[in-house]
């Protein structure tokens, strides 16, 4: 089950990777504009190293990488130009409802992470060799 969660994740952020960047020519947008889609990109890069290496980066780093690809995501859903949930979708209620969906699904990744089950370390005794008990 996660693992087909994880799939599913990782095609979704692939498909947003892939239209994020646009059409724009970096000369006929403003450079403001430019640097978004560029972090908007960087960020779905690093929600796709979340999905691969889920169980080894750290819960705060999955936070952080959530949280800023959200920000993102609103200024890219509703902000940017030919932003698609005001261009595309032209009713409003649709479009917030989507974009609703969306934004569950983007930060359900730290809280499925946090459902797996850890498996507890046991710590390795490195260079301490316990003498036998005397009278042995």
């Amino acid at each position: 089950m996660l693992l087909a969660y994880r799939i599913v994740y990782f095609i979704i952020v692939v498909l947003f990777l892939v239209n994020v960047p646009g059409t724009e020519y970096v000369g006929v947008v403003p450079p403001a504009t430019v640097v978004l889609k560029m972090a908007s990109a960087v960020a779905l890069c690093a929600n796709l190293v979340l999905v691969v290496a889920f169980s080894r980066v750290q819960p705060a780093i999955f936070w952080i990488a959530i949280l800023v690809w959200q920000v993102l995501f609103v200024w890219y859903a509703w902000l940017s130009p030919g932003a698609p949930f005001t261009v595309v979708l032209r009713d409003r209620v649709l479009a917030g409802i989507l974009f609703a969906v969306l934004s569950a699904w983007f930060c359900s990744l730290p809280f499925v992470r946090s459902l797996r089950p850890h498996r507890q370390l046991v710590p390795a005794r490195v260079g301490k060799v316990e003498p036998p008990p005397a009278g042995e």
